[in-house]
């Protein structure tokens, strides 16, 4: 039997994407919030600070990539009436 390899953190997103950021909380919060946007129809996910960070650091909730500046405009205005704080942050 095959020990399972711990998988990789997740990984900072690409160089040029643009995405909402949300918060930047640790690791389990990061997550929990990263779950209520996915059930409100948001492309969520979490991504380190600095790349290899331990979990107790903050991680950032990142909502994207955003494709255009329309895209971004209602994104940040969906993000903005469902009661969260919005950080525009590109890559």
């Amino acid at each position: 039997v095959q020990a399972a390899q711990k998988p990789a953190g997740p990984l900072p997103p690409a160089p040029g994407q643009t995405f909402l950021q949300v918060g930047a909380v640790k690791r389990p919060e990061a997550e929990v919030i990263v779950d209520v946007l996915k059930k409100r129809g948001f492309s969520a996910q979490v991504a380190p600070v600095v790349a290899g960070q331990p979990d107790d650091a903050l991680w950032r909730v990142l909502v994207g990539p955003v494709p255009d500046a329309a895209t971004l405009a209602k994104t940040r205005a969906d993000l903005q009436n469902a009661g969260f704080p919005v950080i525009v942050r590109k890559y």
